[in-house]
């Protein structure tokens, strides 16, 4: 087993380091480390083959799972690896990581500015459902974008992507290792 420091310290307080031990991957591979998701969730990963574990609620679950240590629920434990058959260029990992731990940061400040209004909204005007809500801001979003007939910018597509995180999280569709070919 090796000492590994969790990649994304980005959203830890300065001077804080987090550091778990993981195993090494089925692959013989010692580099693995543990990365968030959107929506606080966190898994471990293989570098060289990109097998996965569930998403937990924190690092210390997720390493735990990783190692195949008892946590108190046993659901919790059911290992779900997924393999990847071809290596992805670490550059554009790096990237992906970048983009979704961003757009992790920027829903939870959202969140903390407005409040849990897309999950929890007040209805005080609108009674429908929180799902059906979601879907009328994507579509809303979806037709400023296509009706500005400018530059595509940042932030429709930031909100778009946050939109469609939240509209997942609805939909209770946190796990995405089923949709992997």
């Amino acid at each position: 087993m090796v000492a590994v420091e969790t990649v994304r310290r980005s959203a830890m307080p300065r001077g804080v380091k987090a550091v778990y031990t993981l195993r090494p991957c089925s692959c013989g591979n010692e580099n693995v480390y543990i990365f968030p998701k959107p929506g606080g969730k966190y898994q471990v990963k293989c570098d060289l083959c990109g097998s996965i574990n569930k998403a937990f609620s924190t690092r210390q679950l997720a390493a735990a799972h990783w190692n195949g240590e008892a946590s108190g629920d046993t659901e919790t434990m059911a290992v779900a690896v997924v393999p990847k058959i071809q290596p992805v260029n670490t550059a554009v990992r790096q990237d992906i990581a970048k983009v979704c731990d961003s757009l992790e940061t920027f829903l939870a400040q959202k969140n903390a500015r407005y409040g849990n209004s897309a999950l929890q909204p007040v209805q005080v005007f609108s009674r429908v459902d929180r799902g059906e809500q979601l879907l009328v801001r994507i579509d809303d979003k979806i037709s400023r974008i296509v009706n500005n007939h400018e530059d595509l910018r940042k932030n429709d597509v930031v909100d778009l992507m946050g939109y469609l995180a939240l509209l997942c999280i609805d939909k209770g569709w946190t796990e995405f290792a089923d949709l992997v070919d």
